[in-house]
């Protein structure tokens, strides 16, 4: 699903994995991630915000500019 500016709750729902992708210029936060970003800035070629997980029931994502594309799956 495509998420743009605005403050988001990720639930696991049985998903172990998650990944964040931009097909242009964003800018995002993460809490509740194994790897939280602060204002991190994301491009096309980005590939840190592959294979992150959420760490309780759900996590929180920040879309500070842009849209972000998340995928959540099971391996």
């Amino acid at each position: 699903y495509v998420k743009g500016v605005g403050k988001y709750r990720i639930a696991k729902e049985g998903y172990p994995y998650i990944s964040f992708f931009t097909d242009g210029e964003a800018i995002i936060s993460l809490d509740g991630f194994e790897y939280p970003l602060k204002h991190r800035h994301l491009d096309q070629s980005t590939i840190y915000t592959l294979s992150n997980s959420i760490l309780q029931e759900t996590g929180t994502l920040i879309v500070e500019k842009g849209k972000i594309l998340v995928m959540q799956t099971k391996d």
